[in-house]
């Protein structure tokens, strides 16, 4: 028989406590241990409805006398972290067995984690021991959390302000709130206090030197404030720091248009800027957020001052990575303006480093808006004013894609292989190489090099599948006597194919999607569904983008006398160029099939359709002239 320790008996009577003090008309549920959760408890009304309002509770029972080990316990951070990432509100609970009491926090609140140990000490002040109003507080406090995710937040916010030391041995003068709540109400227009917490949306705790706002633990956002050295800061600019404190916990709870209300109207991007950690923090709000331009603008102007510390560029580049398909040419303009700006800057402080980070940030900026030729001479400018580009892989990766896509195929080529030389396991490079001999007419040597590419089975290549069929649609062409090699010459062939003469269209360019779209169309049309299945598959690998080619290659591939394996290589590449719009076209011709073969089909296409993940962005950040700094960013 298996023994009861006395923790087992704590937490039993921990449990039975904690349920002991809920209103009759709440349930409380015994939780599994795969959440780390105790208990879960849902809130009925005085009728019996149920409220919607549900929490989830971690009990925490000692036998000790010591108040200390009562009202303070070390908690995980791992554990806290999993608690603040689910749904619904965890209620951390902790019991006396000697007082018959419970102390209690909201998981969220401790917002202070000790990330140079594993652990965070939690304390409970007196003020966080359960009485006979604490089962009201609780269904408020879950109540005003649904009314700010449903964005009930309006100005004037009701705010409350109250004392928070940070422990139980530790005081805060109540001059300090006086103070704080004199500087809040000279802003009525945003704040309206309230004396009763359960009245307000908005909380300031006032510690011992920092102030915290919290909008009622969805969001928080903290100012560093030594109140016995305020007389020598003016006013005015203590109340800023309020103000720009305020725009960031707005910021932090996803209100972007509140926030960058506040930051316009009070103009606070003069004490922003004086302080680059406040400006680091708002501007990608800023930024993403409805005041875009006027930020931008505000930044041009700022730069003419000649600030050179480049953080605000590197932030800049950073919401261009993860925003630039939401830009409109307005605001493409604007940061292109600053980008320029901030070479001219650079150049004016003859830092060759410098010099060199702008013109690759410029080259980035062009390659993103398809201008490829202005990302070319960036990409050679940034290469000749800071010479660490040419050690790195990476660069050579970027110049030879823009040149690519320029027709510069020999010289993309080169710079591939060149990157190739300094990163041998960049494996991607031999399929870039394969694709730039194929483009440039070396059809035999393209195959071979893809042949080399992937027997080398790189299972974590984005796409294989596009290099599989592009390999195994060239191989037979080869193998069916059409030209090894060839002096490409796309305008006739287009000219040829859209006469409908898609053979000889072929021999002045293989690499012609209408000649091949054309003559998949005729041999459908013939019966001949293997050849046309070749004809539409080699449209797709042409132009990525052709989803009726991808739609009828689908279609044809399902044909019994076609490898399914050429099935699953279409379904892949045709996704991973079109998304979901792929998936629509192949329904929608679908739509004069049964349903019952319509259903097949379509539950086949979706088992085989690729799990998709989003590549993060990555920024470099150079600490000096031979050493960076790589930050991955997911959008």
């Amino acid at each position: 028989m298996g023994s009861r320790t006395q923790n087992h008996i704590i937490e039993e009577e921990s449990r039975h406590f904690f349920k002991s003090l809920l209103p009759d008309m709440w349930i409380c549920r015994d939780k599994s241990e795969d959440y780390g959760i105790d208990c879960e408890v849902e809130i009925f009304d005085e009728k019996g409805n149920p409220t919607g309002l549900v929490f989830w509770v971690q009990l925490k029972g000692t036998s000790s006398r010591d108040t200390k080990v009562i009202q303070q316990f070390s908690f995980k951070n791992e554990k806290l972290d999993q608690f603040k990432n689910y749904n619904l509100p965890v209620l951390i609970a902790r019991y006396s067995t000697i007082d018959k009491t419970i102390f209690f926090r909201w998981a969220k609140s401790v917002y202070r984690l000790n990330r140079e140990l594993k652990n965070t000490k939690i304390s409970f002040l007196d003020q966080d021991e359960w009485n006979n109003s604490t089962p009201g507080k609780i269904k408020n406090y879950l109540f005003r959390q649904n009314i700010i995710s449903q964005g009930g937040i309006r100005f004037p916010i009701k705010t409350f302000l109250h004392l928070r030391p940070l422990d139980i041995s530790s005081t805060v003068p109540y001059s300090n709130l006086v103070l704080i709540k004199n500087y809040i109400s000279s802003k009525r227009n945003y704040f309206s206090v309230t004396n009763e917490e359960s009245d307000s949306l908005l909380q300031i705790n006032i510690e011992q030197q920092q102030l915290v706002f919290c909008f009622t633990d969805l969001a928080f956002a903290t100012l560093g404030l030594d109140f016995s050295a305020l007389s020598t800061t003016s006013e005015d600019d203590i109340l800023n720091y309020i103000m720009v404190t305020f725009c960031a916990s707005l910021f932090e709870l996803h209100r972007k248009d509140l926030g960058s209300a506040v930051f316009f109207n009070e103009n606070l991007f003069p004490i922003a800027s004086q302080v680059p950690d406040y400006l680091s923090d708002l501007l990608p709000h800023l930024l993403s957020g409805p005041e875009m331009k006027n930020t931008m603008r505000l930044l041009n102007n700022f730069l003419k001052e000649e600030q050179q510390d480049n953080f605000i560029e590197g932030i800049i580049h950073i919401f261009c990575l993860s925003e630039r398909d939401n830009l409109d040419d307005e605001q493409l303009e604007l940061v292109e303006e600053f980008l320029l700006q901030r070479l001219q800057q650079t150049r004016k402080w003859n830092t060759p480093m410098g010099i060199g980070i702008s013109c690759y940030n410029l080259a980035n900026f062009y390659r993103g808006i398809n201008a490829h030729k202005a990302a070319v001479f960036y990409y050679l400018e940034a290469r000749r004013h800071h010479t660490i580009y040419v050690k790195h892989a990476y660069f050579f990766h970027e110049l030879a894609g823009q040149l690519f896509l320029l027709g510069r195929y020999k010289f993309a080529e080169s710079f591939y292989r060149k990157a190739l030389a300094l990163d041998p396991s960049s494996f991607m490079a031999k399929a870039l190489i394969a694709d730039c001999m194929i483009c440039a007419g070396h059809y035999k040597l393209g195959v071979a090099q893809l042949d080399e590419f992937l027997l080398e089975k790189q299972d974590k290549t984005d796409n294989i599948d596009e290099w599989y069929l592009k390999y195994s649609c060239l191989y037979t062409l080869l193998e069916n006597g059409y030209p090894e090699m060839q002096i490409r010459n796309p305008e006739k062939s287009d000219i040829l194919a859209a006469n409908d003469e898609y053979e000889n269209a072929l021999m002045e360019d293989l690499l012609c999607p209408l000649a091949w779209y054309n003559k998949g169309v005729i041999d459908a049309n013939e019966g001949n569904e293997q050849s046309a299945f070749l004809a539409f598959a080699m449209a797709g690998t042409i132009c990525n983008k052709d989803i009726p080619a991808w739609t009828n290659a689908t279609l044809l591939s399902l044909n019994p006398n076609i490898d399914k394996t050429f099935l699953v290589y279409v379904i892949k590449t045709a996704h991973f160029f079109n998304g979901q719009d792929y998936v629509n076209s192949v329904f929608q011709a679908l739509s004069q099939t049964d349903d019952e073969h319509r259903n097949i089909i379509m539950e086949l296409l979706d088992k085989t359709l690729p799990k998709t993940f989003e590549r993060p962005a990555l920024i470099r950040f150079f600490q000096n002239e031979q050493s960076y700094v790589p930050i991955y960013l997911k959008k």
